[in-house]
């Protein structure tokens, strides 16, 4: 399953870029963040709402580069008004120094960004911080992100990645695939991934392992997203279950394309994938939802699916619902 998740992604040029990043959110305060992969973080800390930090390589130094997120409530201001004190402030300051600055629209929401140069009070070293600021329900988003200058060139492009995914407020919920899952046996989570372009959840019987499984569930959503046409996305599929087999045997059991009503459901059968000599076969899914196209596909590590299989899946993927999460 790992090799035809791989293939799949790149017919559906899923840019990998050279920094990846995963999406943390916080569903009670309301907000997400954008985080590099392999980096620590803290929801709740005792400062703030939010911490992130990289791993050390040397555990006797501490990390200064960091990203921090905080709330605010700041009744009946607007963003305007916010920066307008917030410049003059900052401008006032002995050891800081505004280098930029600016506001953008992402999502439908104004945001405001700023760069600043200071001096660490602790150590007098040279520091620069990206800010990114957004309002939200009577409430102050901040994002905040600092590194040393030495390290500056190389990280300020990648803290304003991670301020313009700020999602604050309704914002932080986005369009799923929403499936049950079949009744009379247990399941358990053991992917659950997101990043700036996809969201990842994958189940597997609770009594099984990710390593030997019978039967698997996997649902992507690619945000943002649409297809070009029905016929050209089932073709990319044709060809990415050729990647993980020569001997793939594509199936197309049914498919719709209307305005707002394009969907298909296919099979992909393999009596083995690359160099895993266990077969492997796969019921799909593929619907476009409002703003993001979706993917589900129900894995049986047999060469061919049953009957009671396919209806079994099909059943379920129909009764899906297009929802928020």
């Amino acid at each position: 399953m790992k090799y035809f998740l791989l293939s799949c992604c790149l017919l559906f040029s899923i840019a990998t870029r050279c920094r990846e990043f995963s999406i943390i959110k916080d569903t009670a305060d309301k907000f997400a963040i954008a985080v590099p992969f392999g980096w620590h973080y803290n929801l709740q800390p005792s400062q703030y709402k939010f911490s992130a930090w990289p791993p050390v390589v040397d555990s006797t130094q501490p990390s200064y580069q960091n990203v921090s997120v905080n709330i605010f409530d700041i009744g009946n201001y607007s963003l305007s008004q916010l920066v307008a004190e917030m410049l003059p402030a900052i401008s006032q300051r002995n050891n800081a120094h505004l280098t930029d600055s600016g506001f953008i629209v992402v999502n439908d929401r104004e945001m405001f960004w700023m760069d600043v140069w200071y001096n660490n009070p602790r150590t007098n070293d040279s520091m620069y911080s990206t800010s990114f600021v957004t309002t939200d329900n009577g409430k102050c988003y901040m994002s905040i992100a600092n590194t040393p200058a030495v390290t500056a060139p190389e990280s300020l492009e990648m803290f304003h990645r991670m301020g313009q995914h700020l999602r604050v407020g309704a914002d932080v919920k986005l369009e799923r695939l929403l499936l049950q899952l079949p009744a009379g046996k247990s399941w358990k989570v053991i992917a659950d991934q997101e990043n700036e372009d996809m969201k990842l959840k994958q189940w597997i019987p609770q009594d099984e392992n990710s390593a030997r499984y019978s039967t698997a569930l996997t649902v992507m959503s690619y945000k943002n997203s649409r297809m070009d046409s029905l016929e050209q996305t089932l073709t990319n599929f044709r060809a990415a279950g050729r990647l993980q087999s020569d001997k793939a045997k594509f199936t197309l059991i049914q498919k719709e394309e209307k305005p707002g009503n394009t969907w298909a459901l296919f099979k992909i059968e393999s009596p083995s994938i690359l160099k895993d000599k266990m077969p492997e076969s796969n019921l799909y899914y593929i619907l476009q939802g409002r703003s993001s196209f979706h993917v589900a596909f129900a894995t049986s590590r047999t060469p061919l699916l049953s009957e009671t299989f396919v209806k079994t899946w099909t059943n379920i993927f129909k009764k899906g619902m297009i929802g928020e999460e």
